[in-house]
């Protein structure tokens, strides 16, 4: 038991509870409960006691049993609530009895409250015992709950107070001792409801009934029923002890007799017939100690994690304000250099899309390319949105009033360029707000990308940072403005169409083609089923006046028909021409085109089909390409459509690199030349006044440079007690619990994993390459760390990065897809989209069988909680995606950094595995938070890919 008390107690002096909170016991309890009382009984020192606020800030009172015969020992010292160093020597020392440490108490309170308008300090008051009589604990006493402030009191008293009782409570390592007054309505008592707010399942709260002795006659039944637990019942249950009275202590009973006590309560009528274990200071030592030493045991794993995770962040903050600047001139003028090249490097990564640095990768505000591109394809797609429903019956009959309206002097079967050239140019300014638009905000990304790289990057130098904001706006300013020509420019080209090549005419062949798809289409469907159906269909088609429309039904012509039909038009295509003597060639063509019109109305009775096809399609190319207006609508709009798109297409991307070259290409260049001219005249001397102005650092700065050194310290000095403590401890982060190793949604049992069952045999067209057996939670059995290792044969690398697989997703706000399996805990989560998912891409010559499959929670803070998703599998024979294991708003996988493993149930091998989210996480959004993940099962190679 000691020896976890002492680690607590060495971790507390050394001032880590500034950093993260550790096991204690808390007294808490409204003014005059007995707080005080209860602490006296069990250490032996008489606190101060009284009426009113006689506890005016947090005692921390650490008590060490010794042997028999050895002397009473104690000590008084302060733990200031904050880091900042402050002359305590005087308040600290050593005293030889009780009593005087009763005066020392009394005094080290009135200097901490002495400059305090509400005679009330934070600061905690650290009090040893050392003593053959008392247990091996240490506890807390905190004022009492302060409802109504009295005369000469401050008003600020009861939130200072209420702020502190608040802030141990939340505490989840803090046990709560909670003093109720016997002779109080236990309904009544404010800290039992403060403590079932935040520990609803009172695991952490036990009660301690005081004052037995004024429990009025005939009233000790409902006292009963709270010590048993029934009424307000908690976990820890109660504990009734009895403190020396007013009475007793002017009649010096000494504090801490216990057997004045024992005798009481074997005395009492009611009191005697409870459970003894429920009775006296004795019983409540034991129970206290034992909890304190539980509690110890379970967090050590997690806070060893903490220590290390805090340390880790404390160094990586120190390197960002870094060590103070030199102080000879040549030295100042190359740290100046030095960081602004440094500064640009990183900057021009950003803007180039390598993420290769941590900076980078781990931070998507920095990701400038990134950024880029995403303006880029909302302006494509803004751009597209704009497009006109041509295919709309009002566009063409408004097209057609239009081009009626505006008619020259064309001839017949020649379209109205003016009309379309005015057209084009109507719409294409409709643009212009879209690409305005995309300047701004490209324009917004590159400064706010680079200013949070400064604060990055140059924390220590506000100098610096202030002087980056101005090369970056300059820059970005000039090129705004240079920018606006190039871009008017593209409107004035864009105005008046032009097309080289053939482009346009390809783009018109298409649109051309599309629309005698459907019309054709349209008119198979319309001939029905054979030529049986056509002969009906024909019967009717004088009647019809339009061409057919698309049908509903499936074609199924017949083979033969559909054969001789297609025959009959290549004899047409490639039959030579006849011969005519020269000197009656307009009569023989005369002849000659009344025996062919003869002959294919007579052919076309035999063959219905062909007259249906042909008298169709023959009404449809009048109606689009004859000379009627209705024609000339279509070959407008047909002319419409193709250069839209065209346009379109073009103008996007001629803004695109127009933005990209003028704002973005040279950022980090000239940025580079201004910062680095800084530091020289004009006649290329060091200018050291500007220097010293560009590395001045404030007095917060070298504040926060001193408390980071000293957070380091104290962190280093904790994992070193930790270490000579429990040599062999595993850190664990918190809320990760060690088992059941696997979790499933279907049954709390772990089935075996495939990979340790029988041989399973490879599918068809497929050979087995390896399998993987589940084990731990973090093992090296997987299939990641398989391809990473080239079979366990090299040092782990990232197998994204070497080409060896894909890792793809919806789209990572935080982190980066190579991040997924480089087995590693950093910050890392998808979007805020619908579905939002992460997907592993084995490669076209692999598939995988997985059977169980392990998932890192990516949040870095706690509230990041996983609660719903879906493991699938891509099934390609089905074109669908195949659910191999579903998760549903549960508390599954939890953050910061949270692991666990499992089941899926896959039938068949898969090139595709993704994750999908399939809810809203803990914080309500639907953000994916996931950092890592390793797959388990069989790998198979495709024998024919």
């Amino acid at each position: 038991v000691r020896p976890l008390l002492d680690l607590i107690d060495d971790l507390r002096s050394m001032g880590i509870e500034q950093d993260l909170p550790l096991p204690q016991i808390a007294v808490m309890g409204d003014q005059s409960s007995g707080k005080s009382s209860v602490l006296e009984a069990l250490s032996g020192v008489p606190f101060p006691r009284g009426t009113g606020l006689v506890t005016r800030c947090p005692c921390q009172l650490t008590m060490k049993r010794t042997e028999n015969g050895s002397p009473w020992r104690g000590r008084i010292g302060v733990l200031r609530a904050t880091d900042e160093l402050q002359d305590d020597e005087s308040l600290s020392g050593t005293v030889s009895s009780a009593a005087e440490l009763t005066s020392a108490i009394e005094r080290v309170t009135a200097a901490l409250t002495a400059n305090k308008s509400s005679a009330f300090s934070s600061d905690c008051i650290v009090v040893s015992v050392s003593a053959p009589n008392v247990p091996d604990l240490t506890l807390i006493d905190l004022p009492g709950i302060v409802r109504t402030v009295t005369a000469g009191q401050d008003a600020r008293v009861i939130t200072e107070v209420n702020e502190m009782i608040s802030r141990y409570l939340a505490q989840e390592r803090t046990i709560v001792l909670a003093i109720v007054p016997a002779n109080q309505d236990v309904a009544t008592v404010d800290i039992l409801e403060r403590a079932l707010y935040v520990d609803p399942s009172g695991e952490r709260t036990i009660g301690v009934l005081t004052k037995p002795d004024l429990v009025g006659e005939g009233a000790e039944d409902e006292v009963l029923r709270v010590l048993r637990n029934e009424r307000k019942p908690l976990k820890l249950g109660y504990v009734m002890v009895k403190n020396r009275s007013a009475k007793e202590h002017k009649a010096g009973l000494g504090a801490g007799d216990a057997s004045a006590e024992r005798r009481y309560f074997r005395e009492h009528a009611v009191w005697k017939t409870v459970d003894s274990s429920l009775l006296g200071v004795e019983q409540l030592t034991g129970r206290l100690t034992k909890l304190l030493t539980k509690r110890i045991e379970k967090v050590l794993p997690e806070l060893k994690w903490e220590l290390q995770e805090q340390f880790s962040d404390t160094e990586h903050k120190a390197e960002k304000l870094g060590a103070p600047p030199p102080e000879t001139p040549r030295e100042r003028v190359k740290l100046v250099l030095r960081i602004f090249a440094d500064y640009c490097s990183v900057l021009r990564q950003a803007q180039r899309g390598d993420y290769r640095d941590p900076l980078l990768s781990q931070n998507a505000e920095f990701r400038l390319r990134g950024q880029a591109d995403a303006i880029f394809r909302t302006l494509e797609d803004a751009i597209r949105e704009q497009k006109p429903d041509f295919d709309a019956p009002d566009f063409t009959m408004k097209l057609h009033q239009e081009l009626k309206a505006l008619r020259g002097r064309e001839l017949p079967g020649l379209l109205n360029s003016y009309f379309f050239y005015g057209f084009m140019a109507r719409h294409v300014e409709m643009w212009r707000p879209m690409i305005e638009g995309a300047k701004t905000t490209l324009y917004d990304s590159a400064f706010s990308c680079a200013s949070a790289l400064a604060n990055e990057t140059l924390a220590a130098y506000p100098g610096a940072i202030s002087a980056v904001q101005d090369a970056v706006a300059t820059y970005l300013d000039r090129s705004s403005d240079a920018i606006v020509s190039k871009i008017e420019d593209v409107f004035k080209h864009e105005s008046d169409p032009f097309i080289s090549k053939n482009e346009l005419a390809d783009a018109i062949l298409a649109v051309r083609f599309d629309r005698f798809e459907k019309a054709l289409e349209a008119v198979m469907l319309s001939c029905g089923t054979g030529p049986a159906a056509a002969a009906a269909a024909a019967k009717e088609e004088p009647q019809q006046k339009e061409p057919p429309g698309e049908g509903a039904a499936a074609p199924g012509e017949d083979n033969a028909s559909q054969a001789k039909l297609a025959q009959t038009h290549a004899d047409v295509a490639t039959a030579p021409p006849p011969k005519v003597d020269p000197s009656r060639q307009d009569e023989a063509v005369v002849s000659e085109s009344d025996d062919k019109r003869r002959k294919q109305k007579e052919e076309l009775k035999e063959h219905p089909l062909k007259a249906m096809v042909l008298t169709s399609l023959g009404k449809w190319y009048m109606a689009n390409h004859g000379v009627t207006s209705m024609s000339m609508v279509e070959d407008m709009r047909t002319v419409l459509i193709a250069y839209w798109g065209v346009a379109a297409k073009r103008i996007t991307e001629n803004s695109c690199m127009l933005l990209e070259t003028h704002l973005l290409a040279a950022l980090a260049e000239d940025i580079e030349k201004r910062l680095l001219s800084l530091a020289q005249t004009p006649q290329g001397e060091a200018d050291q006044s500007a220097v010293d102005g560009l590395l001045a650092q404030d007095d917060d700065i070298k504040k926060q440079r001193e408390s980071l050194k000293r957070k380091k310290e104290r962190l280093a000095n904790a994992l070193n007690s930790l270490a000579r403590f429990a040599p062999n401890l595993v850190a664990r982060p918190r809320h990760d619990a060690p088992a059941p190793a696997v979790q499933t949604t279907t049954a709390p049992a772990v089935e075996k994993p495939r990979a340790q069952q029988e041989p399973v045999a490879a599918p068809a067209g497929m050979s087995l390459i390896e399998s993987f057996a589940f084990t731990s939670n973090g093992d090296n059995g997987g299939f990641v760390y398989w391809l990473g290792t080239s079979g366990k044969r090299e040092r782990f690398a990232n197998p994204h990065d070497k080409g060896r697989l894909r890792v793809t997703s919806s789209g990572l706000e935080c982190g980066s897809e190579s991040l997924l399996v480089a087995r590693k805990r950093a910050p890392c989560w998808t979007t805020d989209v619908p579905d939002a998912w992460i997907c592993l891409d084995l490669g076209r010559n692999r598939a995988f069988l997985p059977t169980h499959y392990t998932l890192c929670n990516g949040g870095n803070e706690r509230g990041f909680d996983l609660l719903a998703w879906a493991f699938e599998g891509y099934d390609a024979t089905r074109d669908s995606w195949i659910a191999l294991d579903e998760h549903q708003q549960k508390k599954e996988l939890p953050s910061p950094w949270g692991v666990a493993t499992y089941v899926a149930r896959a039938s068949h091998p898969f090139r595709y595995l993704r994750l999908r989210h399939a809810g809203l996480n803990a914080r309500g959004t639907r953000q994916l938070p996931v950092c890592a993940w390793e797959f388990y099962g069989h790998l198979y190679a495709l024998q024919q890919p």
